[in-house]
């Protein structure tokens, strides 16, 4: 219902002499009153009756419920407000009006006072132009109740929910209270500090599902530094979290496909490894068996203990090659890091070779190895580093009249280097820096991935390593170095 006084006239009297500022009442019990200033913004006449409902509908659809909701919290337990909404007015001129109010009483009236000025210029409708089209979520909260001031049209696609359902609404109205709790708990951190808030991968409930966001939040404030809003900016990283995941997939895919590649080759020897041992227990098997047959007395005791030793050594020896193969060939990418002999390691590695080094006459040297020295590793990538490491030195001396790979070993206290030296032709120093490079190979097409050396660096670099070619010795040496300060004190296995 149209107001024919003011609630408090001297007041708006006094703004309308001021300058362009026009005031406007609204009394407990309804009664709503415009000065003549407000009633030009609104593009009234001063004879023009106009009621509260219809004031607020000249506001933009996403202004009027935080308008509503304002009104309401001033109204209830006197909280002030200034706020700069977008407006249509009678004429359809699209504004920006500064709008302002606070809950006073006079005599045994109570109501509300405000202002209203046309703040219309270019740069605000430009920024407000700009929000609008960010194709990030973007999003003002009051301080108070944290409920939304500001929305844009990214937050609106990714939200499912248009600005009229939104505004004037917080976190419970729309995500699970859990969820809810913690979105307000961080907002609640935010405002009660002075820096951004970075939050890189925060998970949210959408009609479209589970979606995951960058979230920056920032506490904006007023002269006095009381924080009145907080404003943050959400970028939609779902699709990129799913692309790193893919990769990363990917990548151990290639991992895993290059350790087997270099397994299969250096595991070629293995048959015959196994065929040898399986020969000598079928003898023994067989020479029991005829004199069993033929020469029962001789089976005494400790005859039979003998075979019987002799046959359990053989099935230990193809055991520990089995078992070597069984954890080379295994991916080892997420194990957790854990205390592992060094020697062991070396010998599962050397194990699956040895045959093939010996099939091709090559002769492989090893440097001892302390047999309680232990490193903090995943035991299964850094067998997969010495296994590329000896495919790559056999391909150098396989064919040559010196064939010769020499495995060392230093201890440097804080850390220990492992060195793979061969008797090939060595790496032409043109192509030095092109070595550790992924899918860079000498070798002919189909015998190699070019993803050994790269990585067997990746592998290190994750261990706190590192993997380098020593140009300084006259043969090709690689070496590898771990760090030994975070291992536990060495005990004997």
């Amino acid at each position: 219902m149209a107001a024919k006084t003011c609630f408090l006239p001297d007041y708006a009297e006094r703004l309308q002499r001021s300058g362009r500022i026009g005031a406007w009442s609204l009394a407990a019990d309804g009664t709503y009153w415009l000065s003549d200033y407000a009633r030009d913004i609104h593009g009234l006449k001063k004879t023009s009756a106009v009621d509260l409902e219809a004031a607020i509908g000249y506001f933009r659809d996403d202004a009027r419920p935080v308008l509503r909701a304002a009104l309401e919290r001033a109204l209830g337990d006197g909280t002030a407000f200034d706020l700069e909404l977008p407006f249509r007015n009678r004429e359809g001129r699209d504004i920006f009006v500064r709008i302002q109010a606070e809950r006073i009483q006079v005599g045994k009236a109570l109501g509300l006072f405000g202002t209203v000025q046309d703040v219309t210029d270019s740069s605000t409708a430009f920024l407000e132009s700009v929000i609008s089209h960010i194709p990030h979520m973007i999003f003002v909260k009051e301080a108070k109740e944290l409920r939304f001031v500001r929305f844009n049209q990214a937050g609106e696609r990714l939200l499912g929910v248009k600005n009229t359902a939104l505004l004037g609404k917080n976190d419970f109205d729309f995500f699970p209270k859990d969820q809810a709790a913690q979105f307000v708990a961080k907002d609640r951190e935010v405002l009660a500090g002075q820096e951004i808030a970075d939050i890189p991968e925060e998970p949210i409930d959408t009609p479209a599902g589970r979606r995951y966001l960058h979230t920056r939040k920032i506490p904006v404030r007023n002269a006095e530094g009381e924080a009145q809003y907080l404003l943050g900016i959400s970028e939609d990283i779902t699709e990129r979290k799913a692309t790193a995941a893919l990769i990363v997939q990917q990548q151990e895919a290639l991992v895993m496909a290059s350790k087997l590649s270099a397994l299969g080759e250096m595991a070629g020897g293995v048959a015959h490894e196994i065929n040898n041992p399986l020969a000598i227990i079928h003898g023994l098997a067989s020479k029991l068996k005829i004199l069993a047959a033929n020469d029962p007395k001789s089976l005494t005791p400790e005859a039979v203990c003998t075979v019987a030793d002799r046959q359990i050594a053989v099935v230990q020896r193809i055991s520990k090659i089995v078992s070597s193969l069984r954890s080379l060939s295994r991916d080892g990418a997420r194990d957790e890091r854990e205390p592992a002999v060094l020697a062991h390691i070396v010998e599962e590695t050397l194990s699956v070779c040895r045959e093939r080094l010996r099939a091709h006459d090559i002769e492989l040297v090893v440097a001892p190895i302390p047999p309680d020295l232990r490193i903090l590793c995943r035991p299964t990538q850094i067998g997969q580093v010495l296994l590329n490491l000896l495919q790559n030195a056999f391909d150098a001396v396989a064919g040559r009249k010196e064939r010769r790979i020499e495995l060392g070993f230093q201890n440097l206290g804080s850390s220990l280097r492992l060195s793979l030296e061969d008797s090939g032709p060595g790496i032409p120093v043109a192509l030095r820096e092109k070595i550790m490079q992924p899918f860079f190979t000498t070798k002919a097409v189909g015998q190699g991935t070019g993803l050994g050396l790269s990585i067997s660096r990746s592998i290190l670099t994750a261990h706190d390593g590192r993997l380098w070619l020593d140009t300084d010795a006259k043969a090709t040496r690689f070496v590898v170095e771990l760090p030994l300060e975070a291992v536990p004190e060495a005990k004997a296995s």
